[in-house]
């Protein structure tokens, strides 16, 4: 089970845990103090909170390997777009 300091993204990134036990850590949230929000807790910002919200589960390896590069998910997503743009001007 999670330790208290740590949020469910960290522990990702640390190997402790794994994106797929996400509800695990919604029922450890569900079932402690609840000192701060769900998405706290989880160590998302509002757009990956949104995000995983908005899109299921898979999203949550998403985020973890975006944080994996020292970046969010919306920081990998503006990339992906812009990148894909870029090379549709250039007829690739």
């Amino acid at each position: 089970m999670m330790e208290k300091t740590k949020t469910f993204l960290q522990h990702c990134l640390e190997g402790t845990m794994q994106p797929s036990e996400i509800h695990d850590a919604v029922e450890a949230y569900r079932a402690g103090d609840k000192k701060g929000t769900l998405r706290e807790y989880l160590g998302f910002d509002p757009y990956e909170y949104e995000a995983w919200g908005r899109e299921g589960d898979e999203t949550v390896t998403e985020i973890v390997n975006a944080h994996r590069k020292e970046r969010t998910l919306r920081e990998v997503r503006v990339a992906q777009v812009m990148l894909k743009g870029l090379f549709s001007l250039r007829g690739l």
